[in-house]
């Protein structure tokens, strides 16, 4: 605001020095596998327990994920295209993804129980919003979990196993794995245990 006013008119003379805090990281958390065993056996509607194998599986964004339509599943090839016709590309990509071998027959099943055209819905509604869905299993489960959550989980699992920045940036819509690797291929502790075990002392 104070930029704009010196750029458009005598209101200010000049800019005026601004004491800003410094930015804090957000610590973005993922699950473990035995936290997300336990979080996914609380989620009790077959349309949430389909939503957070998606979540999981394709590391789709919320929007993308309940937005989906069938006609862009494709079971022949495979894949899942998650930009819907008309869709305006922002720096939030979508992208078409693979579909894993666990996920398949979950989306099989609920393709030949489908109500509607939406992949996630219930009686025949498209699902506007699935918070709902996550705060009831995580207060059952005592995990913690958001539909972004899946996002990030799925990105340090796929890491973790050795899946390189750039696949894991193209699979995620990233324009660039720095992105990735800043934001969500952060290796558990666990995992870096090879990290501390290779620092050796040779007396």
């Amino acid at each position: 605001s104070l930029g704009w006013a010196v750029r458009n008119g005598p209101r200010l003379p000049g800019r005026i020095p601004i004491w800003l805090p410094k930015l804090v990281e957000t610590k973005r958390r993922h699950l473990s596998h035995a936290e997300f065993e336990r979080f996914y056996a609380s989620v009790s509607a077959e349309h949430a327990k389909l939503y957070v194998m998606l979540g999981l599986y394709s590391m789709a964004r919320p929007t993308a994920i309940l937005q989906l339509e069938w006609d862009r599943v494709d079971f022949h090839r495979k894949q899942i295209d998650f930009t819907p016709p008309g869709h305006i590309r922002t720096t939030k990509r979508r992208t078409v993804v693979s579909i894993s071998d666990d996920l398949l027959p979950l989306l099989e099943a609920a393709y030949s129980q489908r109500t509607s055209a939406y992949v996630i819905e219930r009686a025949g509604e498209p699902i506007k919003c699935i918070k709902k869905a996550f705060q009831a299993a995580s207060e059952r489960s005592g995990v913690h979990a958001t539909p972004y959550t899946l996002r990030h989980t799925g990105a340090v699992w796929a890491a973790e196993a050795g899946v390189s920045m750039a696949e894991l940036a193209q699979f995620m819509g990233h324009d660039d794995d720095r992105t990735t690797q800043k934001h969500y291929a952060r290796f558990s502790p666990e995992h870096l245990r090879g990290v501390a075990n290779a620092i050796r002392r040779r007396p």
